[in-house]
């Protein structure tokens, strides 16, 4: 059995089985068009098993998915752990960002402005994280507990909506490949292509899947960066545009 919390909210997961997976994480994306006759499902993967081993237990892990077609998937982040004395707790970390620190940010044309400057409504903020987590941005991750006794792996999966069937205008909702040295930067609406979608200096949050012993302590880790690939004409803005 694998219990979620989402920091005091519970909810039962069932456990399933998997073959192939040892006592580290293992991450697998995956993508589901909407509204698809055919079910179309496409493995995300990128270029290399995203699976801590022995002797790397912090990873970096990049995909690469064709833009529309991301623009118009659901993504689906599914991973495998096995209870153990080095893995108690797992914790998954979606990714956000802030879209502004102004007591007075309008998040659309049709809504009052805001007050974001301590950052405590949920139209305060981009990202996969307000989409994923009830009660965005008062819990901010999910923290997961397995009480299996068995080498069997616990295994989890959290699904992000499409960025067009929530009305997203952009693939900033799933993409966050925005380079280190411009996450220190404050871009405005206009800079970032559209209303209402602007970033505040040093608010940018990535994905991350943490293990946890029983005291506490981080023993693996997967860092995951998700990119969208241009394969006719760049029509959907991400990161890539910013000065």
């Amino acid at each position: 059995m694998t219990f979620k919390f989402i920091l005091g909210f519970l909810t039962v997961l069932s456990l399933t089985a998997s073959a192939n997976v040892d006592e580290h994480l293992a991450l697998k994306i995956y993508s589901v068009k909407d509204k698809s006759l055919q079910d179309e499902i496409f493995k995300e993967t990128g270029t290399s098993v995203c699976q801590t081993s022995a002797a790397q237990s912090v990873l970096n892990c990049t995909i690469e998915v064709p833009q529309e077609r991301l623009y118009s998937s659901a993504l689906h982040f599914q991973l495998s752990w096995i209870n153990s004395k080095n893995c108690n707790l797992l914790t998954f970390q979606p990714y956000y960002y802030q879209l502004s620190s102004s007591p007075s940010f309008h998040a659309s044309p049709s809504k009052k402005p805001i007050d974001c400057s301590r950052g405590l409504y949920p139209d305060c903020y981009g990202g996969a994280a307000p989409f994923l987590i009830p009660n965005f941005p008062n819990d901010r991750r999910f923290v997961y507990v397995s009480e299996s006794t068995t080498m069997q792996p616990s295994i989890f999966e959290e699904a992000l909506p499409s960025a067009k069937s929530l009305n997203y205008e952009t693939n900033r909702l799933s993409v966050n490949d925005l380079p280190l040295a411009k996450r220190g930067t404050t871009y405005s609406s206009s800079q970032m292509g559209g209303f209402g979608d602007s970033y505040a200096a040093n608010s940018f949050v990535d994905y991350s899947f943490t293990c946890s012993n029983e005291y506490g302590d981080s023993t693996q880790s997967i860092h995951l960066f998700v990119r969208d690939k241009i394969e006719k004409r760049d029509r959907i803005n991400t990161w890539k545009e910013l000065p």
